[in-house]
């Protein structure tokens, strides 16, 4: 088994992680708005909480 797929990430994590982002936080790079994302928290949290495990159990990570 390697390292890397030990690695632990919790829903609470991913929420606490969303919910510190600023509201005057710029849009970057990626066009989403702090704005938009705290309001919809509670469905992205799962969502990107399971996409993280699926990437570190698969040892798949983005390129960029």
């Amino acid at each position: 088994m390697k390292l890397i797929s030990k690695i632990e990430i919790k829903q609470t994590d991913i929420f606490d992680e969303f919910f510190n982002i600023f509201y005057n936080t710029a849009i970057g790079s990626n066009k989403i708005s702090p704005i938009f994302i705290k309001k919809y928290v509670f469905i992205f949290t799962p969502i990107i909480t399971y996409m993280f495990h699926k990437s570190l159990s698969s040892d798949t990570f983005p390129n960029q």
